[in-house]
């Protein structure tokens, strides 16, 4: 049976390791909703006429974008990289600050609401002390 002193011991790491978890798992799940964004406005290319082509483009271009570097976060988050935390604030300080844009427009604002709370789970988990000693070479 494992003394007190070694549980109390773990604890640190485990909790980094859950803080880590839970900012990979943010992550993967804004980059789902980055590929759907990306996938409709694809599809709105094709089916809808817009009142600015050019706009609608850049739209796309930007969305597409933001995607990869979801991904890029994920996946070096995924591998554990020194510099995720540093990339994870910067993304979910700019999706906070586009989230509270949809929560003050008419169109969508549980979307909005949505992800308010994703950004500050992200931002929470990525500002953590836990994830930076878990982030450590070991």
């Amino acid at each position: 049976m494992p003394s007190q002193d070694s549980h109390t011991a773990n604890t640190p790491s485990r909790l980094g390791a859950r803080m880590l978890s839970t900012l990979t798992i943010v992550l993967g799940i804004e980059v789902l909703v980055a590929a759907g964004t990306v996938a409709l406005l694809v599809f709105e290319q094709f089916t809808e006429t817009p009142a600015s082509r050019t706009s609608s483009l850049a739209l796309l271009v930007m969305a597409v974008i933001a995607l990869a570097l979801i991904v890029a976060i994920g996946v070096g988050a995924v591998r554990r990289a020194q510099w995720v935390r540093g990339a994870a604030i910067t993304w979910q300080v700019l999706q906070f600050a586009a989230a509270w844009t949809i929560v003050q427009g008419d169109l969508a604002p549980v979307v909005g609401w949505v992800l308010s709370a994703l950004s500050l789970v992200g931002f929470v988990s990525a500002i953590h002390p836990a994830t930076r000693s878990a982030l450590r070479p070991r």
